[in-house]
């Protein structure tokens, strides 16, 4: 016996030749009776059946993809009304496209005029997948009521461990003066060359210099003491936060021994040695 991917396959296939064909009750019959509940309800809406499609929506619509296929078609056929409906009714059903339906919903939602609904849909696009940008987007849209919406969303933020969700803590706690949870975020790192790493030290200078000094030192002890010339430039960067670390404590004297220090070590790398002249500038 084929399995059910094969035999929806070839149902979808029948479903094509239906449908060039024109053979459109065949096609809703078809649908109706494998239970191929998005093929049936977007037929039923491509043929201007709006009423059949909006009824059967209320019992049948089972998931987020179908909504939006659902929804898609509304709109594009013109009943912004009724896709805008299905579209709310349908944001909070379980599916993989939740976040792409969510931001589709919000901006159609706005175009329409209805802020409530394009709000409800940015927070429901934030929680599927959190970024800076929507961040911003619900602030603008939640207007006045942004006080008392921020602290859900960096709930959300700080309970996020998709591996997309660092970038977006980055951001969110640097934007909102958070460097300890921005240090938080980025504590484990020690790339050379991570760009966010760098960000929120340089923005816990001022707040937390010694975090800055311990975690600076360490990238760019390893690059040079592993001789990696093509990445001393890197070291000497680090070395630069070191150094402004230092100032920010009133440590200079410390600083310039920790150099005379690295002098000793790595004198006679000489590639080295010219980029330290850098480092009389922080």
């Amino acid at each position: 016996m084929p399995s059910p991917s094969v035999l929806r396959f070839f149902r979808t296939k029948l479903l094509d030749f239906l449908e060039r064909q024109n053979r459109y009750p065949e096609y809703l019959n078809l649908a109706f009776a494998e239970g191929m509940t998005q093929q049936y309800l977007t037929k039923l809406a491509a043929l201007g059946r709006i009423d059949e499609a909006m009824s059967a929506a209320k019992t049948q619509m089972d998931n987020a993809e179908t909504a939006f296929a659902l929804a898609m078609v509304l709109r594009d056929d013109g009943y912004l009304s009724e896709a805008l409906g299905i579209a709310r009714s349908g944001l909070h059903l379980p599916g993989n496209c939740t976040y792409e339906f969510a931001t589709w919903t919000s901006d159609f939602a706005q175009g329409m005029g209805d802020t409530s609904t394009a709000l409800n849909a940015s927070i429901v696009a934030f929680e599927a997948k959190p970024s800076f940008r929507d961040y911003q987007k619900v602030e603008h849209l939640a207007a006045e009521a942004w006080l008392q919406i921020k602290p859900d969303l960096l709930e959300i933020l700080r309970e996020s461990d998709n591996w997309y969700a660092k970038s977006a803590k980055v951001d969110i706690f640097l934007h909102e003066g958070l460097i300890d949870e921005a240090i938080a975020t980025v504590r484990s790192d020690s790339y050379y060359a991570s760009e966010s790493l760098e960000r929120v030290m340089d923005a816990a200078i001022p707040h937390s210099p010694d975090w800055v000094i311990v975690k600076a030192r360490q990238i760019a002890e390893e690059i040079m003491n592993q001789g990696k010339a093509d990445r001393y430039d890197n070291a000497v960067r680090w070395l630069k936060k070191v150094k402004a670390a230092y100032v920010q404590l009133g440590k200079q004297s410390q600083w310039s021994v920790y150099r005379a220090e690295l002098e000793n070590i790595h004198g006679r790398k000489r590639k080295l040695m010219e980029l330290f002249k850098g480092l009389n500038k922080v």
